[in-house]
């Protein structure tokens, strides 16, 4: 008797575009398609690197009708994956978060027959009733692969779920295909699996809504003069701007009061010299803000993109660890501070665990929100200052950028920004 032939499947992974890039004009990630129902009621999904699928890859219902009888060189993709890279401190593990499961529909763009353009226009693909290629522009950069049936959220900040790959190394500019009938990966294969079994939700309808709404967040992104000098993620331009305003002994000392730990002593009535990019004495670093009075030193240190600089494998230190020791070297009482956007927060709380866990219980991580908050509590104490006064909104705005919880919120608005004024741009050239 001929064994029963078993179908043979895939399952895509998928990576969100990280880094600067995003941070310019005009660029925003083709993977917050994911995250939005397009006006038509409809999710469209990207496949990296190049926004194609594989013409032996069988996507929906539809398509597999007839096909499942030849199945000679042909795979039944039923999801892509979003994953996040996990760094770890051995370069040889390969993990990733497990960010949302997807489960495919329909195949929207075989290969390169059809231009973006002629699909969007010919299957009514609008954002905010415009097009999505006069939100992007016709210049080719936006791809939509699949149609989506469903869209899981997965992990949570202080719950990621965790993708432990064995042999898999899934690279930015390389396919994410774990395939069921190769023997190297089949561990993987088989992992991934029971990751995705274990976290179907079966209300597919009511959370792919769910999902577009908490994705949109506030959409509180505004324009400021940061825009206008393309620094709008300068980590240089927000210590300057948090200097400016905390270069005042009244408003410095309601912000140590503030966000000091309840243990820490606070010399609240002494004077403080406030310094930006203070240089300590042997040269080995720069702190961002430094505070210093009589028995006292403050030092905040601020953070967008980077990662903590400083690192000492050997020794398992950082920057923080050196900024520390030369306080207490100045036999003076320390307070430590890490200003992040909040996306960031448990990023920069386990790089603290993981390279310099001696100072987790020295530094407080202060979120860009908290910042938001503080300034509105402050608002007519800063305006005292001419200066912050003309530009108090936009400051306060500028971080308020940064405040979103996910980055996927923040793309999110950057995505309905662009859409908005893609509609100006539209309506201004049709008067």
């Amino acid at each position: 008797m001929e064994e029963e032939k078993k179908e043979k499947e895939v399952i895509i992974l998928n990576k969100p575009f990280k880094g600067g890039w995003l941070n310019n004009e005009g660029n925003i990630g083709h993977e917050i398609i994911d995250f939005f129902l397009a006006d038509n009621g409809k999710h469209y999904v990207y496949n990296m690197p190049h926004g194609q699928c594989p013409s032996n890859f069988l996507v929906g219902d539809e398509e597999k009708k007839g096909e499942l009888k030849k199945t000679k060189g042909k795979y039944i993709a039923e999801y892509m994956v979003l994953v996040n890279d996990v760094h770890t401190k051995k370069n040889s593990e390969k993990k990733y978060e497990i960010l949302y499961i997807i489960k495919l529909k329909g195949k929207i763009r075989h290969s390169c027959e059809k231009t973006n353009e002629e699909i969007i226009k010919s299957k009514e693909i609008k954002y905010n009733k415009i097009l999505l290629n006069d939100i992007y522009g016709p210049d080719g950069s936006q791809y939509l692969t699949f149609e989506a049936e469903a869209i899981y959220k997965v992990s949570k900040p202080s719950e990621p779920v965790i993708f432990n790959a064995k042999k898999f190394n899934f690279g930015r500019n390389t396919n994410g295909y774990i395939k069921s009938d190769v023997g190297e990966y089949s561990e993987d294969y088989n992992e991934l699996r029971e990751i995705i079994k274990n976290n179907e939700i079966v209300s597919n309808k009511s959370n792919l809504k769910k999902l577009a709404e908490e994705s949109a967040g506030k959409f509180h992104i505004e324009k400021t003069f940061l825009d206008l000098i393309g620094a709008q993620n300068s980590e240089q331009a927000f210590t300057n701007m948090l200097h400016s305003l905390l270069n005042n002994n009244e408003i410095f000392k309601k912000f140590c009061r503030e966000f000091k730990k309840r243990e820490d002593e606070f010399a609240e009535k002494e004077t403080f010299t406030i310094k930006r990019e203070y240089e300590i004495s042997n040269k080995s670093g720069r702190i961002d803000i430094c505070g210093e009075s009589e028995s006292q030193i403050i030092i905040i240190e601020n953070k967008i993109d980077s990662a903590l600089n400083g690192k000492k494998k050997d020794e398992k230190i950082t920057q923080l660890t050196t900024y520390y020791n030369w306080g207490m070297g100045k036999n003076k009482k320390l307070i430590c501070f890490i200003t992040v956007p909040d996306y960031r927060f448990d990023e920069i709380e386990n790089e603290i665990k993981d390279y310099d866990n001696n100072m987790v219980e020295k530094y407080k991580i202060i979120k860009y929100s908290e910042i938001v908050k503080f300034l509105n509590e402050n608002e007519e104490l800063l305006k005292k200052n001419e200066l912050i006064k003309k530009l108090y909104k936009q400051i306060r705005n500028a971080f308020a950028n940064w405040s979103y919880p996910t980055k996927e919120k923040l793309y999110a608005s950057m995505f309905l920004m662009a859409t908005i004024e893609a509609k100006r741009k539209y309506k201004k050239k049709n008067i």
